[in-house]
């Protein structure tokens, strides 16, 4: 198992930040994300979150939430520096010179 530190942009523009574990041998960290958006579960589980509105005011924080995978823009895997938009890769550069891996979800 392991804990990752994500944030999640939502189709009505919020952001929400949380820790993700994810249940998948190390060796295939890759796909992990990708494995976990496009699973049959219909929600993401999310722990030690904080909500922010559009304009970036905090509105909540709290333990536990369960993040609709149907409301999720993007995802942002903070520690690994890999955006998942959730079957074709690429791969962009932000305006920080720093590469991610983006997937696109189909």
């Amino acid at each position: 198992m392991r804990r990752t530190r994500v944030e999640i942009l939502t189709v009505n523009d919020l952001q929400i930040w949380g820790n993700i574990t994810i249940n998948l041998p190390s060796d295939s960290y890759p796909s992990e994300i990708s494995d976990l958006l496009n699973n049959s579960r219909s929600f993401i589980e999310l722990t030690d979150v904080e909500i922010r509105g559009s304009d970036h005011e905090l509105v909540a924080n709290m333990p536990f939430l369960c993040v609709n995978k149907p409301v999720i823009a993007f995802l942002f895997d903070a520690e690994s520096n890999q955006t998942w938009l959730g079957s074709s890769e690429n791969t962009v550069e932000s305006n920080s010179g720093v590469s991610s891996r983006v997937c696109f979800q189909s």
